[in-house]
């Protein structure tokens, strides 16, 4: 399966978190039983991640997919408001994908992450009901 450069961007975030929990990579790999080399390309944007493995990190991390997909980009300049709907954007896809059989998790994050672009250029974000 060819990897994508968001890839790359998701395995660095997923490091990152790892190492500031100090979680080894056995630990990881474990979880989503591959071996410890394989998850390591994974970390390294060298084998994608499909929404299930993303799913099987995040829990392993003690965090959820969503944060992992808020901190492979750089949204920290966003008000309260646009950040609510970014996550609850990535949370609904999310659950979508559990739901219906993906044909090409690659192209689902690429999706995910360009909608969120979109309103983050426009700077134009629905009203939400907070």
């Amino acid at each position: 399966m060819k990897c994508l450069p968001l890839d790359i961007k998701i395995g660095q975030t997923i490091k990152a978190i790892r190492e500031r929990k100090r979680i080894k990579q056995y630990s990881v790999a474990i979880s989503l039983a591959l071996n410890q080399s394989t998850y390591s390309r994974m970390e390294k944007g060298l084998q994608p991640i499909t929404i299930g493995q993303l799913n099987i990190i995040a829990v392993t991390l003690r965090t959820t997919p969503v944060q992992i997909l808020l901190e492979t980009q750089d949204y920290s300049g966003l008000s309260a408001q646009p950040k609510i709907f970014i996550e609850r954007l990535i949370t609904t896809i999310l659950l979508v994908e559990q739901e219906y059989t993906i044909k090409d998790p690659l192209e689902e994050k690429e999706f995910i992450l360009s909608k969120i672009n979109q309103y983050y250029e426009k700077k134009s974000f629905p009203e939400l009901e907070i």
